[in-house]
C-alpha cells in the first residue's frame, strides 16, 4: 500500500531551559496508521536540532482540540513528548523518512491519541492572530533541553487553545486534508477533521503547541499532574541523594575500621620495638660487662711464660717415675694393639665383601642358565646387597680409626 508524506516546515526560534535561545527547523504535518484496519492520520510535530544528524530530532505528538493523548501510554508523555527506540538508540547514518515509519508502525500497534470525552471538552476562545509568540513548554527532561519558543512565553497565561497562528509562515495547508484524508472520527479519534482543515476562522496552517497545553486539559488538572510529577522528580532526587551520602557514609564507616585496624597493629609494632629495645640494651649491658672481665685477664696473662702440657705431671719420687713409665708403657702398647686389631678386622671385611661379590656374580649366571628362579634371586641379591654395604661401612669406619691412631702415636711426645 502506497501512502503519502506532507510536512509544512517553517523556521523557529525555541529557548532552552537556562534561557539561551537559538533558531531551530519545525516541520508540522501528519503520519498514517493503521488500526484495526483503518487508517488515521496522526498529527506529529518534528523539530531538527542543531547537531542533527549527530543528535536525533526532538519529535511531539499534537493532539487536535477533541483528542487527547494517550495516558501511560509506553512511548509517548502526557505532554506529546515521543520517545522510541529508534531516537534513543539514534545514529549519524538514520534518516527522517526511517524515523517516521518506526514511529507509523509502533502507533498502529498502540495509537497514542484518543477521542476526548464530551464532558472534557475544552470551551472554545479567541484565536490569538496577532502573530506573538506563545509557550512550548515541554515539561519533560528527555526533550533536548528546548523549553519553550517565543519571548511571551513566561507573561502569558496558558490558554486551552492547542494551536495558534504564527507571523512566520505564510503557506497553507487547505490541501493536507484532500491529499492525506481527514480523521476518521468514527472509529477511535472522534470528529478531528477540522484541525487540518481549511474551512475554519485561521488563514494559516496551525501550529500545535508543546507542553501540558496541548491535550487541552484544565489548569486545576493540568496543576495536579504537574504536581505530581514535580514530586515525583524530587523524591527520586532525594532517594539518589540519600543513597550516594548512605554510601559516602558506609565507605567512610569502613574507612574508620581500617584505620582503626591499623592504628592497633601500628602500636602492637611499636610495643615489641620498645621491647625488643629493652633487651638489646640488657644484652649490651652484659656483653660489655664480659668484654670488660676478657679484657682484664688478658692483661694478667699476657706476659707470662707458656707452660708445656707434658711436664705439668712431674714425678715427685722415684715410685711416681716409674708409676709415669709403666703408663706410657702400656699406652704405647694399647695403641699398637688398636692398630693390629683394626688391621685385621680391615682384612675380614673386605675378604668378606669380595667373597659377596664373587657370590653375586655366579647367582647371576645360574639366572642366565635358567638354574635359578627369579623370584629367588632377587630374595638372595637383597640379602647379599645389604649384607655387603654394612661390610663396606664397616670397612670405613675400620680406616678412620686407623687415621686417628696413626696420627695420635705419630703427635706423641715419646718419654724416656
Amino acid at each position: 500500500m502506497m501512502w503519502y508524506l506532507i510536512f509544512y516546515f517553517s523556521s523557529c526560534w525555541a529557548a532552552y531551559n537556562d534561557g539561551s535561545t537559538s533558531t531551530l527547523l519545525n516541520l508540522e504535518g501528519t503520519i498514517p496508521i493503521f488500526y484495526r484496519d483503518n487508517q488515521y492520520n496522526i498529527p506529529v510535530e518534528l523539530w531538527i536540532v542543531e547537531t542533527y544528524p549527530r543528535a536525533p530530532p526532538v519529535c511531539f505528538v499534537r493532539p487536535t482540540a477533541d483528542m487527547m493523548v494517550k495516558p501511560g501510554h509506553p512511548h509517548v508523555t502526557s505532554d506529546g513528548f515521543v520517545k522510541i527506540p529508534y531516537t534513543v538508540d539514534w545514529q549519524p547514518d538514520f534518516t527522517l523518512l526511517e524515523l517516521v515509519a518506526h514511529m507509523c508502525s509502533i502507533f498502529g500497534n498502540i495509537p497514542p491519541v484518543f477521542r476526548r470525552p464530551m464532558t472534557s471538552r475544552p470551551m472554545p476562545h479567541q484565536d490569538r492572530l496577532d502573530g506573538s509568540s506563545t509557550s512550548v513548554s515541554s515539561g519533560h527532561s528527555s526533550t533536548g533541553g528546548y523549553f519553550q519558543r517565543g519571548s511571551q512565553a513566561q507573561s502569558r497565561t496558558p490558554q486551552p487553545s492547542p494551536y495558534y497562528i504564527p507571523q512566520f509562515q505564510t503557506q497553507s495547508r487547505q490541501g493536507l486534508s484532500s491529499s492525506e484524508g481527514a480523521y476518521d472520527t468514527n472509529l477511535l479519534f472522534g470528529s478531528s477533521a477540522q484541525s487540518l482543515e481549511g474551512g475554519s476562522s485561521v488563514s494559516g496552517p496551525e501550529l500545535y503547541a508543546l507542553g501540558g497545553m496541548s491535550n487541552g486539559m484544565r489548569p486545576e488538572d493540568r496543576a495536579a499532574a504537574l504536581k505530581v510529577e514535580v514530586t515525583r522528580k524530587i523524591q527520586m532526587q532525594l532517594e539518589k541523594n540519600f543513597k550516594r551520602v548512605r554510601d559516602d557514609i558506609d565507605l567512610q564507616f569502613e574507612y574508620e575500621v581500617q584505620l582503626t585496624q591499623s592504628r592497633e597493629n601500628v602500636e602492637r609494632g611499636l610495643q615489641s620495638l620498645r621491647f625488643l629495645r629493652d633487651d638489646l640494651t640488657r644484652a649490651q649491658g652484659i656483653l660489655d660487662a664480659q668484654d670488660e672481665s676478657i679484657s682484664v685477664w688478658l692483661e694478667e696473662n699476657e706476659n707470662k711464660d707458656a707452660l708445656d702440657p707434658d711436664a705439668i705431671l712431674v714425678e715427685g719420687d722415684d715410685l711416681s717415675k716409674q708409676y709415669v713409665d709403666y703408663l706410657n708403657w702400656r699406652l704405647q702398647q694399647d695403641e699398637e694393639t688398636n692398630l693390629t686389631l683394626c688391621l685385621s678386622r680391615m682384612i675380614m671385611t673386605l675378604a668378606e665383601s669380595y667373597s659377596i661379590d664373587d657370590a653375586l656374580y655366579y647367582m647371576d649366571r645360574a639366572l642366565s642358565n635358567d638354574e635359578i628362579e627369579l623370584s629367588v634371586f632377587l630374595k638372595e641379591v637383597r640379602k647379599l646387597s645389604r649384607k655387603q654395604f654394612m661390610c663396606l661401612a664397616l670397612v670405613q669406619k675400620i680406616h678412620a680409626k686407623q687415621q686417628e691412631l696413626t696420627s695420635s702415636s705419630y703427635y706423641r711426645s715419646p718419654r724416656d
